[in-house]
């Protein structure tokens, strides 16, 4: 039988200088030629699909044209259509056409499984038509499980419903209780209480300089694999992004690994069709899917990630915002990870940063924000062995654990913050790498207002879903899983809102001196500690290649850092609010501007 390569380029198909290539390409990467030819944009799939039947002697068929007898699909066997590339397209009595990609062992060994008995013809088909026709019949079913998996498998997981009707008694009692007492005795309510705001401030300002410190200036070197490197995932969520799809698909085209073993997924809802027609004239390459999101409550980026995920072909996922630049090693950094730790590492997060630092004041203070998180706290975070809270982009993940666990929370708008402290719960271990992605800050006060909106109240969503059983987070998690939670998801937003009374108080009422100069000083201190954490980390932050980030800052951004903690306040009002009137509603930061 005639060589696949050999009738492309006897059809016109390719060159032979195209099919020379192809063949270097697969010394290297042991892969399929035709499917090579293909991610390298040497000719179409339906025309590879089309010369393979030719090879075969059978019919091509194109399933949007011809539609498969969708009576004849079985939900159990959905996931074995997809992974095997196969799906009935006709019945007669007991003949049965079954539409595939190739004639593999693989498919004829599972056609003698599930079709004993019955006389089985094939017809070729393409991969695209395959997940077209899957995700057209499965898609009520899909967009069910994208939404409510956790939600039925561990409920206590999901932020669906957030709080019992017995927390909220107690939370009014509790208020009541703190109301009666200032109206009772507001000079002593006010002095407890300007200790607890004040003790609170500065044992939450040392927790995180604790791990600033233990993080300071450490980099990880990795060892790049290069050799037998499985298929990755990487879904891209895309709401109203026409603006950044150019852009984006040239980032994504610089990852530097093997075009065959990628699985890039365009996540988009299906109504956006601005879009869906922007994605088309942009023309990616085909190793990229556009996977259309049903429309459904909640209407989130988890639930689109849980949609995609039901078609990933990886072993290990990635998820890229329409904004992103990722470093193009970062997914060979995140392999290196988890081949030198094991299977007991789960998830890698990536360092996050921003490219239009320099536009204002706001982007500055944004990307200084960054990089003390991702370049020093993470990086102690990691050190003390607690629980990660993961941001939402370049966090990599094994596909089989993520599966197992629900995926994310669809109702959770930190879905990543969530999914870090579940990945602990269940005793996987996270880690952090050294490899910087890229993102666009907002560069205006709305834009950054309704995102640091979302931020707060889904910390708070997060907080409520694992505080439901603190005793069963402190065994699973250390006493280190439970202060993260503290310090790090409620006590930021309750100071935030608790600050505005604090000042109205001492404006008002005479304040014992004790408490006035510990509150002075403990002003001093909290402000000084950002300002040099900001000099620091700016001064030595590098990129993956251990060049300078960007252009040393200027003194007045991180003197006025204090500022841009003032402008959290009414973020946290906001988030409060918002988790009250409508907890699941996503707000869309607008990029591309």
């Amino acid at each position: 039988m005639q060589k696949i390569g050999e009738l492309l380029t006897k059809n016109g198909l390719v060159t032979q200088q195209q099919l020379n290539n192809a063949l270097k390409i697969q010394a290297n990467e042991k892969a399929m030629i035709g499917k090579i030819m293909v991610a390298e944009n040497y000719l179409r799939q339906q025309d590879l699909q089309k010369t393979l039947a030719q090879k075969h002697n059978l019919p091509f068929v194109e399933l949007n044209v011809q539609e498969p007898d969708f009576s004849l699909l079985k939900p159990e066997l959905q996931h074995q259509y997809f992974a095997l590339e196969i799906i009935p397209l006709k019945q007669n009595n007991n003949e049965v056409t079954l539409a595939v990609t190739n004639i593999s062992a693989e498919v004829l060994q599972w056609t003698a499984i599930n079709y004993a008995g019955c006389k089985v013809t094939y017809a070729i088909t393409s991969s695209f038509d395959i997940l077209w026709s899957l995700q057209k019949h499965f898609a009520k079913n899909d967009d069910e499980a994208a939404r409510l998996a956790l939600l039925k498998q561990s409920p206590e997981f999901s932020a669906r419903k957030l709080i019992s009707l017995p927390v909220k008694l107690l939370m009014i009692a509790i208020i009541a209780a703190l109301e009666g007492a200032f109206y009772v005795q507001p000079q002593q309510s006010f002095v407890y209480f300007g200790w607890f705001v004040n003790v609170m401030c500065l044992a939450s300002v040392l927790y995180k300089t604790v791990f600033y410190f233990m993080g300071r200036n450490r980099r990880k070197q990795h060892i790049l694999p290069n050799e037998n490197l499985p298929i990755y995932t990487v879904l891209v969520p895309l709401f109203r992004e026409e603006k950044s799809i150019p852009r984006l698909l040239k980032c994504l085209q610089n990852l530097d690994y093997p075009k065959t073993k990628l699985d890039i997924k365009l996540v988009v809802e299906a109504a956006d069709d601005i879009t869906i027609n922007a994605i088309k004239k942009a023309a990616p390459p085909q190793y990229m899917e556009i996977i259309k999101v049903p429309y459904s409550l909640p209407q989130t980026k988890p639930k689109a990630c849980n949609y995609a995920l039901l078609y990933a072909r990886g072993e290990f996922v990635t998820i890229f915002d329409a904004e992103d630049d990722p470093d193009p090693t970062q997914l060979k950094k995140a392999l290196a990870e988890f081949m030198q730790v094991g299977k007991e590492l789960a998830c890698v997060q990536a360092k996050l940063n921003y490219y239009n630092t320099e536009k204002n004041l706001l982007t500055r203070w944004f990307a200084l924000e960054y990089a003390t998180w991702f370049e020093a706290v993470m990086n102690g975070v990691e050190l003390s062995n607690s629980p990660l809270p993961l941001g939402g982009t370049s966090n990599h993940i094994r596909v089989d654990v993520l599966k197992k666990l629900g995926g994310w929370d669809a109702f959770n708008v930190t879905e990543d913050a969530d999914l870090g402290l579940r990945l602990a719960q269940f005793g996987y271990k996270i880690a952090t790498i050294n490899s910087v992605t890229m993102e666009e800050a907002p560069a205006k006060i709305m834009p950054w207002l309704k995102q640091r909106t979302r931020w707060l109240k889904g910390f708070l969503q997060t907080y409520f879903v694992h505080m439901r059983a603190p005793l069963k987070l402190i065994k699973n998690t250390g006493i280190q899983g439970f202060l993260i939670l503290q310090f790090f998801f409620a006590l930021p937003v309750l100071l935030l809102m608790l600050m505005p009374f604090w000042v109205v108080f001492a404006a008002s009422l005479e304040i014992p001196p004790m408490l006035n100069n510990f509150a002075f000083a403990n002003f001093i201190f909290c402000t000084l500690i950002h300002i040099f954490m900001g000099y620091d980390v700016q001064k030595n932050l590098r990129d993956y290649e251990g060049e300078k980030l960007f252009k040393a800052f200027p003194l007045f951004p991180i003197l006025t850092m204090p500022v841009y903690w003032l402008l959290h306040l009414a973020a946290s009002y906001m988030a409060v609010y918002q988790l009250i009137t409508k907890p699941h509603y996503w707000n869309k930061t607008e990029h591309g501007q």
